[in-house]
């Protein structure tokens, strides 16, 4: 028992000190500018600004930083504050707030100790009665959060993929193929329709921008409809790959005492299912066209109001700007993605899940985009 709590006390330490010299190495990568206060940064010369990061050894070569920033942290010495208590002990600042961190976490704790208890007591004693299903809806729902978050991550990821410049190239490349009515509400609902079926977030966005584009090229539709048809593709969202309950059921999902359980091919893939999906994506375009009115009552838009985004440009002068425009750092991240995810399907066949879903979307996204900063605007 000793042997092995000194191991994974060993193991731990190195850990933080891996993890503390990759925090160290990118905060040296920060601009200059965050080690002076807004009022420093006014009034200082630029010789006073490099006279004071040499006093404090920040122009020193990396690897003289880095064996200092290790021999502070053997005597916990944390440096100054430079920002938020100008000139006092890191250690002090931190010291200041613990105390209250503490006060916090150990209510809290108290808190849900009393409250847990109390509540699986009133739950046993009146058993599918209110009290019972009090407690119930409340763990169901404490339960639920993690995967709400994982849920709104489809949109997240599906919408930041679909505001990719290649995404917007390829939307206004099939606007082309929008001629007239008849073809600008047949083609709008035919690809939203197959968009929301890949993930509902990326067809949300590219059903509103592929409506937009195809606006601009058949000015005489009616707008309103054109963008009911955008987003009516949303119909088979649920019967499509980002379907919460067909994911979900992958892994299984357990209600009361029986859990079920369905693979992907017996859900989304199932041929039923397909056969449905594809009625709705061959029937609806025609059923939307059916509605538009006539020229009298069209309501159009003016193509020059459609104005496009102008790409943010961006300025790359340090170095943490341009490790977020790092062609490398992207080429790395993307192939690391790409290398997991044929290991997932290699060693569990044809098998899809919330994660690994909210994955492929997120990984496309930043290899469309290109540009790391650029993926983190988009998401942003």
């Amino acid at each position: 028992m000793l042997k092995y709590t000194v191991k994974r006390l060993a193991q731990s330490l190195v850990t933080i000190l891996l993890i503390a010299t990759i925090v160290f190495l990118l905060m040296r990568c920060l601009p200059t500018d965050y080690y002076f206060t807004e009022e420093q940064l006014m009034k200082f010369t630029e010789e006073q600004k490099y006279a004071a990061l040499e006093a404090a050894g920040l122009t020193d070569p990396i690897g003289t930083q880095l064996l200092h920033f290790y021999n502070d942290l053997l005597h916990l010495d944390f440096g100054t504050s430079r920002r938020i208590q100008n000139g006092a002990s890191v250690v002090k600042v931190i010291g200041k707030k613990f105390g209250v961190s503490m006060r916090l976490g150990l209510i809290s704790a108290g808190i849900s100790l009393l409250v847990g208890i109390m509540l699986g007591i009133l739950q046993t004693a009146f058993k599918d009665k209110v009290f019972d299903w009090i407690g119930t809806a409340y763990t169901v729902f404490v339960n639920a959060v993690p995967s709400l978050v994982s849920y709104s991550l489809v949109l997240v990821f599906g919408s930041a993929m679909a505001s990719a410049k290649a995404c917007k190239k390829a939307l206004a490349a099939i606007a082309t193929l929008a001629h007239d009515k008849k073809s600008a509400i047949l083609v709008t609902t035919f690809v939203s329709t197959i968009c929301c079926w890949l993930n509902w977030g990326f067809g949300l966005v590219a059903g509103a921008l592929l409506a937009k584009e195809v606006a601009k090229r058949v000015p005489t539709v009616d707008y309103p409809l054109l963008i009911a048809s955008a987003y009516s593709g949303f119909v088979i969202w649920h019967a499509g790959l980002s379907g919460s309950i067909p994911l979900t059921l992958v892994t299984g999902a357990k209600f009361g005492e029986v859990t079920y359980q369905a693979a992907i091919t017996e859900t989304v893939f199932h041929p039923m299912n397909i056969i449905m999906c594809a009625v709705v994506l061959l029937a609806m375009p025609f059923i939307n066209y059916a509605m538009h009115p006539d020229r009298e009552h069209a309501v159009t838009i003016d193509p020059t109001l459609l104005v496009e985004d102008e790409d943010k440009t961006y300025e790359i002068n340090t170095p943490a700007e341009k490790l977020e425009h790092s062609k490398i750092l992207w080429g790395i991240l993307c192939l690391a993605f790409l290398v997991y995810i044929i290991y997932y399907f290699i060693t569990n066949g044809f098998t899809l899940g919330l994660n690994i879903v909210n994955m492929i979307f997120m990984f496309l996204g930043i290899l469309l985009h290109g540009d790391l900063r650029r993926y983190v605007d988009a998401v942003a």
